[in-house]
């Protein structure tokens, strides 16, 4: 269900004028238990799995930040892309806000929409 729900996401309802390297996904990097969810962008879905280009560094695994890795597309749980300077999507770093040093979650309301 939610890999179908963000397949649709990612396809279908960004702006055109969205770079396919603007779109990022978050997904577990450590399918099963425990998880480790990290960020990817530079995606490409001209295979499956999908690969892109991490952002964050993982800490339960030996790969690095800009390494491209595979994405299992049930593996997904978020994703986000830019329009303009604001970033859409993103819903669980909403969720995290309440937990961020005030200076920090004040610096991601800045770049979340409305």
């Amino acid at each position: 269900m939610r890999s179908r729900r963000c397949r649709n996401s990612i396809g279908g309802s960004a702006p055109r004028q969205v770079m396919k390297s603007e779109y990022m996904v978050k997904f577990d990097i450590l399918p099963g238990e425990p998880a480790e969810f990290v960020w990817a962008t530079d995606l490409d879905r001209s295979r499956v799995p999908m690969t892109g280009r991490l952002l964050n560094q993982p800490v339960e695994t030996d790969h690095r930040i800009g390494q491209r890795v595979a994405i299992a597309e049930a593996e997904i749980i978020d994703w986000t892309y830019r329009r303009g300077r604001v970033m859409q999507g993103g819903f669980t770093n909403r969720v995290l806000l309440g937990r961020m040093p005030p200076d920090e979650a004040a610096a991601m309301r800045a770049f979340l929409s409305r």
